[in-house]
């Protein structure tokens, strides 16, 4: 269909062509009847007297090679970007590659190569959806590329849809035999969704295939025993898993497994057996050891449980699991102090852990630090009222502190909610039962081993780099950016700072520039980073401004406005870019400049509330945008500060509304988005939200990344 079409076009334009061909003739021989031409140009008369068909040929050659070399010339360019991009990839930096591949796709669109590249970097930043939607665009250009197929069937595997995922394996098996032959991990990741599926017939079969072509291949023996587990039989599994380490015995993976089937069935002293083997072969793995101690534990083994935990935290010393079960074990065997020592480690890092001071408070209270316990227990009861255990303990504690009417008040509580039964079944040991560290917080569950969910592997983690790596893992408040700005820029180049400061044109900015009035330039931007000490001091920037002053022009006293901003001046500012806007009522630049002195003046000097000086702002940004809002393009930066202004006040509707304007004349205004999407969550709308924050992350807003992994794990 598509070659037929392609066909009909070229067609229609030659026949077009034949049709035009004798009025250029035409019009070439009344152009070559002029003597001066004849004179001037004898090449071209010559073509012209002899062949006029060679004529034309000749000119649309020439044409052809002067597009060509254009086209060359922006080829190696569009590839040296592209370059680019990958090395950026290959060194982790994710956000910058995206940047690159960006400018690919804006010069050539039609490629597939940039969107898959882009949607790889996506998926280390765990922008899932985000690279399902460039795997797409790239396969609609080339859907001869099996690679995208695999990144995206990932995609969809990370986000639960293995009904998708399964489709792309099969197509690429289909249409790529020969990877297929080659490439065991597309057979094993179609099995893989077939067992999600609950396909198990078919997943048998396919796993039947794999060992067929592939008969050493642990990773089958593996799914085997997985689809044994799935069909409750457990028995048949552990064969399975026998096999696989037959085949390949340093397979810790497969002993680990085996531990867990052996672990469920309440076979502890095999579930040993098998870690202690898997940690032969992995002894670096921390999980391993982990796991080992809760079997260890079911068995009694308390001094190898305590051993296991000190190995966990040789290898890993910031372990919340190790210090926390290490704490329980400690206390349970009566070393108190040192239980003391790990919950207090817990809650250093964790000071919201109810368990773990709970534990605390209970330890404090055994050791006579009455004092530490009532703390404990006053922080637990305040985060639940109710906790009735904790009003009796306290009391105890009161008591021996001889503080008798605040134990009194504690005994009330307890007599009118019958605490005598609650204190006999809350008491209780347990035992023989894990609780996950995150998704178990009930308080009764104090004296329990903790495991990990899975989403607490990267929660502490430290990152030092800002926008290199993974920075979805950073930790990022879910606050607005702010409004734009003027900043002082060193003409030999920009401000020397951690990550680029993003900035945006103006056309005012650019006229006011190339006066070079001062000797730095002006940007506009929302990262506004005010340091005298890049401009000389205070002192030069002062001697600027008294320079500027004198001058009485309506640019003097804009930029000695801006002066006034980094002098902290926010009074003589005002006045300064008062007179300018009297000077010129449609300046953008001085409005932005009134915004922020005033922001900052009402922060120095509150005359009234805080709400009332925004409002006040808000007043005066709807009358200038009155006055000269008919051009959006000119006046977007305003409406842009007036939605932040509207954000702020709690003015969800008016700010989306400005927001739509703003994107829809500058939409690769990357706050915007990033503003939008967090109005979006706000006002319950998870999915544009969403949508949102992935456009200001591709758009080089990093912290959206952060934001977005935080809202799909909920």
């Amino acid at each position: 269909m598509i070659r037929q079409l392609e066909r009909r076009e070229l067609l229609a334009y030659s026949e077009f062509g034949f049709c035009q061909k004798y009025k250029v003739m035409n019009n070439l021989r009344l152009f070559f009847n002029h003597d001066v031409i004849r004179q001037s140009c004898p090449f071209f008369y010559w073509l012209y007297s002899n062949n006029i068909e060679r004529f034309v040929r000749f000119c649309f050659v020439l044409t052809c090679f002067f597009c060509g070399a254009y086209h060359l010339k922006s080829q190696v360019n569009t590839d040296m970007v592209m370059e680019m991009g990958k090395g950026a990839l290959y060194y982790d930096d994710y956000v910058l590659s995206i940047g690159y591949f960006n400018q690919v796709i804006d010069a050539k669109p039609y490629l597939s190569e940039p969107y898959y590249y882009r949607g790889l970097a996506k998926f280390y930043l765990e922008d899932f959806e985000g690279t399902i939607e460039d795997c797409s665009q790239s396969i609609e250009r080339n859907p001869f590329i099996m690679p995208v197929y695999q990144l995206r069937a990932l995609c969809y595997i990370k986000r639960q849809d293995f009904a998708k995922a399964a489709v792309d394996y099969d197509y690429i098996l289909q249409n790529d035999p020969v990877t297929g032959e080659r490439d065991v991990s597309l057979w094993y990741n179609r099995v893989l969704c077939r067992i999600e599926l609950k396909d198990t017939e078919r997943a048998w079969l396919e796993l039947d295939t794999i060992l067929m072509k592939w008969p050493r291949y642990a990773k089958a023996f593996d799914l085997k025993a997985q689809v044994c587990l799935e069909k409750k039989d457990t028995l048949e599994a552990v064969n399975w898993l026998k096999r696989s380490v037959d085949v390949q015995p340093q397979n810790s993976e497969a002993w680990a497994f085996m531990a867990s089937t052996y672990y469920n069935a309440e076979q502890y002293q095999f579930a040993d057996s098998c870690l202690t083997q898997a940690i032969t072969y992995s002894p670096k793995n921390v999980g391993y050891y982990l796991n080992r101690a809760v079997a260890r534990y079911q068995l009694g083994k308390l001094g190898a449980v305590l051993s296991d935990y000190d190995e966990v935290l040789n290898l890993d010393p910031d372990n919340f699991l190790a210090h926390y079960n290490r704490g329980l074990l400690r206390a349970q065997v009566g070393d108190n102090n040192r239980a003391i020592v790990d919950f207090n480690f817990v809650l250093n890092l964790e000071p919201d852990n109810m368990l773990a001071r709970l534990n605390r408070a209970q330890l404090r209270q055994k050791t006579g630090d009455f004092r530490g316990a009532v703390a404990d227990y006053t922080v637990i009861i305040k985060s639940y009222p109710d906790f009735l255990y904790g009003y009796y303990q306290r009391s105890v504690c009161y008591r021996r502190l001889g503080m008798n009417k605040a134990a009194a008040s504690d005994e009330n509580k307890i007599y009118i909610n019958q605490l005598d039964r609650f204190v006999s079944a809350s008491s209780r040991r347990r035992r023989t039962k894990a609780v996950r560290k995150r998704s178990n917080h009930e308080l009764e569950s104090y004296q329990q081993l903790v495991v990990a969910d899975e989403t607490d592997s990267l929660t502490h983690s430290l990152y030092t780099r800002m926008s290199r790596g993974l920075v979805q893992n950073n930790v990022v408040e879910k606050e607005s950016q702010p409004m734009l700005g003027l900043i002082f820029v060193q003409t030999k180049g920009r401000l020397n700072t951690e990550e680029p400061i993003p900035t945006y044109f103006l056309t005012e900015i650019e006229q006011i520039n190339q006066k070079k009035i001062t000797p730095f330039r002006i940007e506009m931007s929302t990262a506004v980073k005010r340091t005298v000490g890049d401009f000389g001091g205070r002192e030069s920037l002062e001697e600027l401004r008294k320079s500027l002053v004198q001058m009485q022009t309506f640019e003097s006293w804009l930029l000695s406005a801006i002066c006034d901003l980094y002098l902290a001046h926010y009074t003589n500012g005002l006045d300064a870019v008062n007179k300018a806007l009297v000077l010129n009522s449609h300046s953008v630049m001085a409005m932005l400049v009134y915004s922020e002195l005033w922001v900052k003046y009402a922060t120095v000097h509150p005359t009234q509330n805080e709400r009332d000086s925004w409002a006040l702002l808000l007043k005066q940004l709807n009358a200038f945008l009155q006055k000269n809002g008919s051009s959006e393009n000119q006046v977007w930066p305003i409406i842009y500060n007036r939605a932040c202004v509207e954000t702020h006040l709690g003015m969800n509707k008016e700010a989306q509304n400005d927001y739509n304007r703003v994107l829809s004349c500058q939409p690769r205004f990357a706050e915007a988005w990033y503003n939008r999407g967090l109005l979006h969550l706000q006002m319950n709308e998870k999915k544009q939200g969403l949508s949102d924050l992935r456009k200001a992350g591709e758009l080089g807003l990093y912290a959206a990344y952060s934001i977005l992994k935080q809202e799909s794990a909920q």
